[in-house]
């Protein structure tokens, strides 16, 4: 996983597009950064071998479909990080949850990328998660509801550079 995000995402830029409740927008830039390279094994590193092997096969599909993700799958405004963790003090994410197709297998899963909006730092794409990883189920249960953001008001697209 680390070597794939090295090789084809590290350093991508991202535009996300908000409109606020007010109706004024909101621009704001992200990358692909280090913590994609690490925090998507931290969801698995607690499975079986063979869960942990499926689920990473899953999280591979996932990352190489990760524009689709972002810029196709159903958003959330801007969230609270999760109370539960006492990383990012004070950081928001947005998250966009959308199916992927396992073309081997003809199978469709969900994922589902967490951008990070730290209070300090850049922006970036923090985390990756699929069906069947330690978090998955957790994460969009806390986000239940959510996702019912209108397809215009929250909008991702690749950087122009």
């Amino acid at each position: 996983m680390k070597d794939f995000v090295n090789d084809r995402l590290y350093g991508r830029s991202y535009t996300l597009q908000m409109k606020n409740d007010d109706g004024s927008e909101e621009i704001i830039s992200f990358d692909v950064k280090g913590s994609l390279r690490t925090e998507p094994f931290s969801t698995i590193s607690m499975l079986s071998a063979e869960e942990m092997y499926a689920v990473a096969k899953y999280i591979l599909i996932a990352l190489s479909q990760l524009d689709e993700i972002l810029m196709h799958g159903r958003k959330t405004r801007m969230v609270e990080r999760d109370p539960n963790h006492k990383k990012h003090a004070g950081a928001k994410f947005v998250y966009s949850l959308h199916p992927v197709k396992d073309e081997e297998s003809g199978k469709k899963f969900p994922a589902l990328a967490e951008i990070l909006l730290p209070t300090s730092g850049a922006n970036e794409v923090y985390q990756l998660n699929v069906k069947g990883s330690g978090t998955f189920n957790g994460r969009v249960k806390r986000l239940k509801g959510a996702f019912s953001v209108s397809p215009d008001a929250v909008i991702i697209r690749m950087a122009e550079g």
